[in-house]
């Protein structure tokens, strides 16, 4: 039978303080990246492991539980026209320590969505391309636009071409 008990109190407000401002100021991250459809992740380019944030998880219609993060399961969500411009994204990574491309990939679901990636490299002693931090933002809204634009402004212009060419023929006719 226990006669004594010995030990130490320590107040540790402080760590639990800090711990709470931890964990709202995650969930403030979490809240501002789901707001922008925006999610950040780490790319080990030797191992191939790739680190998610919860967004991207949602952006490529992945569950967490069901998908594990890869350099090579991430590209096989690349769409197959689109993966060029990742690697030579990469490759320019390698050399820049710069990682900026637009692409589409296909979710689960089979939806295609287009993602702008951003991200820095950092490298070994011996200038090898070690890993990418960065961020990708689904930005289809803004790349719909864009080709409506695009299309717009070719119809504008196709139609003032047939206009120029009817009043040449009419001219042309008088």
């Amino acid at each position: 039978n226990a006669v004594k008990l010995v030990g130490t109190v320590q107040d540790i407000t402080g760590r639990k303080l800090v711990e709470k401002a931890l964990e709202e100021s995650r969930t403030r991250l979490e809240e501002a990246q789901a707001r922008a459809r925006l999610g950040h992740w780490e790319a080990d380019m030797l191992s191939g492991e790739l680190y998610w944030s919860d967004e991207i998880y949602r952006l490529f219609g992945v569950d967490r539980e069901h998908f594990t993060p890869s350099v090579d399961a991430f590209k096989q969500a690349v769409h197959p026209e689109d993966i060029w411009l990742v690697e030579e994204s990469e490759q320019r990574a390698a050399q820049t320590g710069i990682h900026d491309v637009v692409h589409r990939i296909i979710r689960k679901d089979g939806e295609v969505r287009y993602v702008h990636e951003l991200a820095r490299s950092q490298f070994d002693e011996q200038g090898r391309l070690l890993r990418l931090r960065g961020s990708v933002q689904d930005v289809t809204d803004l790349k719909q636009t864009e080709l409506a634009l695009i299309q717009a402004k070719d119809e504008a212009e196709s139609a003032s071409r047939a206009k120029s060419e009817f009043l040449a023929s009419m001219s042309h006719e008088l």
